[in-house]
């Protein structure tokens, strides 16, 4: 019996391999990815966290040698992929049950972007303990950045810098400060392997996210209701913030809002020493 992590380290081998891993924004991060390359004609196969919108499903296949894997950091399962691109969205504390402390986990992630092939590129979150490779944030200086944010009728629209490339107006189809900065890094790694800024903002505009994703199930002038898969602390206060953002009248003024989670028993053992046990 093979483990998934070791199939998927099978089938990238030989492959030009993208690469994207992160304790939390990697799922949306990776379909973002395939999305751009599969609407611009560049195309790809794509392994999946999770079920893109788009095309109902978390795997993709395609006519070339570029394949887009979402790299696991649990049980270490991203050691089995040598990357070409690597991105890397964050590193926060997580899945202590497996790696005894933060450090631990750190190290892994550290161990996983010095498996980028010789000539390969690493693309990571701003203010993230690694060396090299391009920076991107939306908060702050980096190598690619997006500024101009703002909501227009309920959409997130921003413009993109990097390396000489601008590209303005870009309409973002999910909503959410996190899915800017995840579209950051999809756009560097999709501009390093040859599509046009032009392909880009149109595939960007087209794309409607991850099932569980702040996937709205019910949106009306009466009820808003999204799901989201959010369970680390750090996807909740995204969610969360970008949900006050995009309704300021309804989460301030004479509106009910609610946000309902599970909170498993063994969550608060784990959380223990990683500054999240609230």
């Amino acid at each position: 019996m093979w483990k998934r992590s070791q199939v998927l380290g099978l089938i990238s081998k030989g492959k030009f391999t993208i690469g994207v891993a992160g304790t939390h924004g990697k799922t949306t991060t990776s379909c973002m990815v395939a999305h751009i390359l599969k609407d611009s004609g560049k195309d790809c196969s794509a392994f999946l966290g999770g079920i893109a919108s788009n095309y109902d499903t978390n795997v993709l296949f395609g006519n070339n040698d570029i394949v887009v894997v979402e790299a696991d950091e649990y049980d270490r399962s991203f050691l089995t992929l040598y990357p070409d691109i690597a991105i890397i969205t964050s590193m926060d504390a997580d899945h202590l049950d497996i790696y005894g402390d933060h450090a631990q986990l750190t190290e892994s992630f550290k161990l996983y972007a010095s498996q980028i092939k010789p000539g390969g590129t690493l693309i990571h979150r701003r203010g993230l303990p690694l060396n090299g490779g391009f920076t991107y944030s939306i908060s702050e200086a980096a190598d690619a950045i997006a500024e101009n944010i703002r909501i227009e009728n309920g959409d997130f629209y921003f413009d993109f810098k990097s390396a000489g490339v601008s590209i303005t107006n870009i309409k973002l189809g999910i909503a959410g400060l996190h899915n800017i900065e995840n579209s950051v890094a999809a756009i560097k790694a999709a501009l390093l392997v040859g599509v046009s800024a032009d392909a880009i903002k149109n595939a960007l505009e087209s794309f409607r996210g991850v099932k569980r994703r702040f996937e709205y199930i019910v949106k009306n002038d009466n009820y808003i209701y999204i799901d989201d898969y959010a369970h680390h602390p750090e996807e909740l206060r995204a969610a969360i913030t970008s949900i006050k953002k995009l309704y300021p009248v309804k989460t301030h003024n004479n509106f009910s809002t609610s946000f309902i989670y599970p909170y498993p028993r063994f969550c608060g053992r784990l959380c223990r020493g990683t500054g999240y046990e609230r």
